[in-house]
């Protein structure tokens, strides 16, 4: 399918959020991105827009559906069936249309409510690192801008200048037939040793030229043969959390063998920063800093009291709401009260409207078999 419009990290998910308490329609699908399976992705759209429709009479018999429905449309129009994403979702308000194209494997649903259902936009956007890889060699190197599994090559760097003299080993010849071995490897040991020092001088200009290029938090993934990769790790200056290693001689691999050693490294740095924020959160339960399950962490995103919240990304439960917006039933109460479809995507978009952080698990990682947790302000 072709890309959607060139949009800012997270406008999306910005986007999405402001339409908070209108009427706003969800189709969330995974789609078959190759070979002949392709050609049913345009029935498996429709068949989804049917079941929004027939969800939509059941919750407003009265209500045309027309409106939403030819903004759907609309955008099913402008999909082009032969380079589809793995996932795609078509959002639809009275003042937006938004299509939305996931990286990655969704479940299907079809949500109409007051807001978004926008789990799978909160994963995008936590995944989607931008990152740089640089390929090295002791004759030229390359830099390249990476987001999941794409590359694109940053040309105009001034890195192919710094590798105009290129390093050539010469087989040295003996001076006279009576002097031996002896001038032979003290030649051969002064042009290895210039080769080095050569490379050096080579890899520190690369290295400020990476420099340049890179932003804050973004890392860096190295990918260079044993001896260029150790000489480059001794000279570089970068920030050592946000260099990323991989072993490999770059000279022969396409971009396409590249990514597939750029990416799960950064993948892996991602996962590694979860890990980290879950033994803070082991750390703070002594504190009295943390709260655990749906309903404390409702109540402590409700008075503004949460700084990370940890969520178990397979985890969807109702909820029902009374006269107190803070206390979440599980079970419908006698009182009168509100049904939430999903409470556990409410809890997320109350917590990025509380500007807290949200970071989605994979399934049964969280500690003790929890499924919420939440690091609070205070």
């Amino acid at each position: 399918m072709a890309a959607p419009e060139e949009r800012l990290r997270g406008e999306e998910l910005s986007i999405l959020l402001s339409q908070k308490g209108n009427t706003c329609v969800s189709i969330i699908l995974p789609l078959a991105k190759y070979g002949p399976e392709r050609e049913q992705n345009n029935r498996i759209i429709d068949k989804a827009i049917h079941k929004a429709e027939q969800l939509w009479h059941q919750y407003y018999p009265d209500r045309s559906q027309q409106p939403w429905l030819s903004k759907i449309l609309q955008l099913k129009e402008k999909l082009d069936p032969v380079h589809p994403p793995q996932s795609i979702g078509l959002f639809a308000s009275e003042q937006i249309q938004l299509a939305c194209y996931f990286p990655f494997v969704t479940k299907e649903k079809i949500v109409i409510g007051n807001s978004f259902e926008i789990r799978d936009l909160v994963k995008k956007v936590q995944d989607d690192q931008p990152y740089l890889l640089l390929t090295l060699t002791y004759q030229k190197a390359q830099l390249y801008q990476g987001e999941y599994m794409q590359l694109t090559p940053l040309k105009p760097t001034g890195l192919s200048g710094i590798f105009k003299e290129y390093i050539e080993y010469n087989r040295p010849s003996r001076s006279t037939s009576y002097a031996g071995q002896a001038h032979v490897k003290s030649f051969e040991k002064e042009k290895q040793e210039g080769i080095a020092e050569r490379a050096k001088h080579h890899f520190k200009q690369v290295d400020e030229i990476v420099r340049h290029y890179q932003t804050a938090k973004t890392p860096v993934v190295i990918v260079a043969d044993r001896e260029p990769l150790a000489l480059y790790k001794k000279i570089s200056t970068l920030d050592e959390p946000l260099l990323l290693f991989e072993e490999k001689d770059p000279a022969h691999l396409s971009e396409h063998q590249l990514v597939t050693c750029g990416w799960p490294r950064v993948k892996k740095w991602l996962d590694h920063q979860l890990e980290r924020l879950i033994a803070q959160y082991n750390e703070a339960i002594g504190t009295g800093h943390t709260r655990e399950g749906l309903q404390a962490c409702w109540r402590a995103a409700q008075e503004g009291n949460c700084l990370y919240l940890l969520v178990d990304e397979s985890f969807q439960a109702p909820g029902f709401l009374g006269s107190d917006e803070y206390y979440l039933f599980r079970k419908p109460p006698l009182q009168e009260h509100r049904a939430i479809t999903d409470a556990v995507d409410d809890l997320i978009e109350l917590v990025i409207e509380k500007k807290g952080r949200v970071l989605l698990a994979e399934p049964d990682t969280l500690p003790m078999g929890k499924k919420v947790l939440l690091i609070t302000r205070y």
